[in-house]
């Protein structure tokens, strides 16, 4: 299972039991998760969960307070960003 696989099925899980969630799509170059979105929003598929692309980590924090849930996927590559996602986060799973 791919880290967007898994960001978008912990996503759906706790939006379908009412959570506020969204996914925070920090791979700009491929925007799998974005892209996703799209795909489900075009065929009706319910629950909406919203996903956002963000250039920085602060910026996709500064939405987390009023979520109940914000999943980032990451970039395929560890990166600076990579490190300040696991400091400010709750859980960590990194998929192997």
């Amino acid at each position: 299972m791919s880290k967007s696989t898994l960001a978008r099925l912990l996503a759906r899980e706790f939006a379908v039991i009412g959570w506020g969630v969204k996914i925070a799509d920090m791979d700009i170059s491929q925007g799998t998760s974005f892209n996703w979105a799209s795909r489900r929003l075009q065929n009706h598929i319910h629950p909406e969960i919203p996903v956002q692309q963000y250039g920085s980590v602060s910026k996709a924090l500064a939405e987390a307070e009023s979520l109940d849930l914000l999943v980032f996927d990451g970039a395929p590559h560890s990166t600076a960003g990579t490190k300040e996602i696991a400091k400010s986060s709750d859980m960590v799973v990194i998929p192997t």
